[in-house]
C-alpha cells in the first residue's frame, strides 16, 4: 500500500477480502479534458471537477465489489442475509428490553429545576448531563410519536 490517506472497502459478506483505495486527486479519472466552458464560474468549475473525481472513484469501488462479490456464491448471500437478519432482530429485543427498564425505573412525576438548573425533584446535581428522569421522557416522547 503506497503511502497518504487511502479508504478501505470491506466485503459486506465479511469473507475478510477488502480493497484499499487511494484518496483520488482532483482531476483524477476525469472523462472530459479539464476547461472552464464559457459561462461557467470558477466555482462551477471546482464543483464539476471534484463530482468527475468523486464518479470516477465511486466507479472504481464498484467495479472492486463486484468483480470480488463474483467469487462468491448465492447461498454465501443468502446466509449472510439471514445472520444480518438474526442480529437485526437480536438488537431490537434487547432494546426492547433496555426501553422496559428505563421505564420501570423512570419516575413519572415531572423535573423541577433550582436556581442553579439541579433537578430537586429526583436529586440530580449536574446541568450536563441533564437528569436522567428528564432524558428518559424525551426518549419515551420520541418513541412514542415515532410510532
Amino acid at each position: 500500500m503506497s503511502d497518504g490517506p487511502f479508504t478501505r472497502y470491506y466485503c459486506p459478506l465479511e469473507c475478510g477480502w477488502h480493497y484499499d483505495l487511494k484518496q483520488p486527486q482532483p482531476g483524477e479519472g476525469l472523462t472530459e479534458p479539464l476547461a472552464q466552458c464559457p459561462g461557467e464560474s470558477f466555482q462551477d468549475l471546482v464543483t464539476r471537477l471534484a463530482e468527475d473525481t468523486a464518479r470516477a472513484s465511486r466507479q472504481k469501488v464498484d467495479d472492486a465489489l463486484r468483480e470480488h462479490l463474483d467469487t462468491h456464491t448465492l447461498l454465501q448471500a443468502v446466509t449472510k442475509a439471514a445472520e444480518f437478519r438474526n442480529e437485526r432482530d437480536q438488537a431490537r429485543a434487547e432494546r426492547a428490553s433496555l426501553m422496559q427498564l428505563v421505564d420501570d425505573l423512570r419516575d413519572p412525576d415531572p423535573c423541577w429545576y433550582d436556581h442553579h438548573g439541579y433537578c430537586q425533584a429526583h436529586g440530580w446535581t449536574a446541568t450536563e448531563p441533564r437528569c436522567p428522569d428528564a432524558r428518559a421522557a424525551e426518549l419515551f416522547a420520541d418513541c412514542a410519536t415515532e410510532k
